[in-house]
């Protein structure tokens, strides 16, 4: 009877565990497209937009390896980014509607190659692009503040600068 009821703890705790939101949901690549834009207008927050093929690009595996799962680009994104990953695998299987979603978000922002890093507005309107970059966290951080540089300052201070993102205050 102890080891049931030990089992049936183990389970429930488990359960509660794995239906929780997750920890770090800041930190969390949405597969989603338009759950991440919908993210992104609540939140008033770019989209990173991630164009990998995660099980044969050596620069795509570099890129997470080298930036994405790197604590600095945790921190810089969190308040920042809404992560979304467009996975193009080759030696596994996507459901077919996240597949078709992929390729015809490759063909509407002309992704060629691959990694393709794209920053959008919460509309989708593309603001910037970027690849791999040599160099490690921080000269990857530096060249996201080059081209967007209200990612400079962070969200919350980032608000007024940005109108594509954000529409004017009106008064009322």
């Amino acid at each position: 009877m102890k080891r049931i009821k030990g089992l049936l703890t183990a389970i429930t705790g488990l359960l509660l565990i794995t239906m929780s939101p997750p920890l770090w949901a800041e930190e969390t690549w949405l597969t989603d497209f338009q759950a991440a834009r919908k993210f992104a207008q609540e939140k008033r927050l770019i989209l990173l937009a991630a164009f990998v093929g995660s099980d044969w690009c050596p620069w795509c595996q570099k890129l997470e390896s080298e930036i994405f799962n790197q604590p600095e680009f945790k921190e810089f994104a969190k308040d920042r980014f809404i992560l979304f990953l467009a996975d193009f695998p080759r030696h596994k299987d996507l459901p077919v509607e996240l597949k078709n979603q992929n390729q015809e978000l490759q063909k509407q922002y002309a992704v060629k190659s691959f990694p393709t890093v794209l920053f959008l507005d919460a509309e989708g309107k593309e603001i910037a692009r970027m690849g791999y970059r040599p160099g490690g966290v921080g000269l990857y951080l530096e060249a996201i503040k080059s081209k967007i540089p209200q990612a400079d300052t962070g969200a919350k201070e980032a608000r007024p600068w940005a109108p594509s993102f954000f529409p004017p205050q009106t008064g009322l």
